[in-house]
Formats: structure tokens, sequence, C-alpha cells
């Protein structure tokens, strides 16, 4: 698997404070023999999954099954953007996928960023669905995206990164019956002691 970076932390997003080995997979990164990084991986208790991991679904396919195989206890959570259905994962009580849906603000063309067919499929096994808001325009957008994909708004994160958005975009996810998601590691905990 082609891995940019490892790190560890805890979570700052949905299951926020959790300790965990987080793995940035990414095509353009360094080949990591799949066997050497399931036995890093074994003892930590939550692994998190960055980049878009379902560009290398065979692989992060193998590694989720092989460190379940190892640790039956452990969680996965894997953030993607929706654009691509994993393969046959393992154990879904083991694995937790966060995607983050792209808005109109990404500069992409709206069949560049929501692949209705991919987003039912997290839909079927209870993914999170993640929303960064700044403005009400967003919101908007996200709403329609939510409605035209029947996403249950118990799934539903509004994120805000902006401190100074904090309490609007609370606001909003109150009034709509959304969760809500201060991302913690940007506003606590930016760089983990990394460079």
């Amino acid at each position: 698997m082609k891995i940019k970076e490892t790190y560890i932390s805890h979570t700052g997003l949905v299951n926020v404070g959790n300790f965990a080995l987080f793995i940035d997979v990414q095509k353009d990164g360094v080949n990591v023999d799949n066997d050497e990084l399931v036995k890093q991986s074994t003892f930590f208790p939550r692994i998190v999954l960055l980049g878009e991991p379902f560009e290398q679904r065979e692989d992060v396919t193998k590694f989720c099954k092989k460190i379940i195989k190892q640790n039956e206890k452990i969680k996965i959570e894997i953030h993607t953007k929706g654009l691509i259905k994993p393969l046959s994962i393992p154990s879904i009580d083991n694995i937790n996928f966060n995607v983050h849906l792209q808005l109109k603000i990404s500069g992409l063309d709206y069949k560049q960023r929501i692949k209705s067919n991919v987003i039912n499929w997290y839909n079927q096994v209870g993914a999170n669905f993640l929303f960064i808001i700044n403005i009400e325009d967003e919101l908007d957008e996200a709403n329609l995206i939510i409605q035209e994909n029947n996403i249950s708004k118990r799934d539903v994160y509004l994120v805000v990164e902006d401190s100074e958005q904090l309490e609007q975009v609370r606001i909003w996810a109150k009034l709509n019956g959304y969760n809500f998601a201060p991302n913690f590691r940007k506003f606590l905990w930016k760089k983990d002691g990394r460079n």
C-alpha cells in the first residue's frame, strides 16, 4: 500500500478524542509492505485511514482483513470523499466510514464530486456524511445533496473548521436536525508534534 505518512494522535471529528494510529494513504506515497504495516498497527485500539484509501481498494481491503484477524477488537475509521466503493470490506462492525462530500466551493464539477450510486452504498452501511460548512450557501447545497441522496439526518455532520463560524454552524446543525462536529484537530492539536 502506498503511504504518505503515519502518525499517532487523537481523533478530532466524529469520534473525538480516541487514541489512534493515522495512516495517510496516497497513490503518490511510499510503497509499504502490507504485512509490515499490519505488524505496526496491531496494538493500536483504533486505525484511521486518511487520503483517498479506495484508490488502492485491493491493498486497503487486504490490510483491513489482516488487521481484524490479528485484533478482533480494533476499530478502523476510513475517511473518503465517497467517489469509490470499497471491495468486500470485512466485519462492518469494526469499520466506520466517514464520507466527506465535497461542495461546489471545491471547484469540481458536480459529477466529479457526487456519485449517487456510491453514496447509496455508503448510506446502506450507515456511514457518516460530513460537510464542511462556512456560509449559508454551502448549507443549502448540503441540504440538496442530503435530500437527493436520501441520507438520514442522523448520519449527517456539519463540520466547522473556522473558530469564528463555530456558533453559527452549531445553530444551523441544530435547526436542521444534524450532528455538529467542530474539527478539533484544526482547533486544538494542529500538528501533533509533526513538522
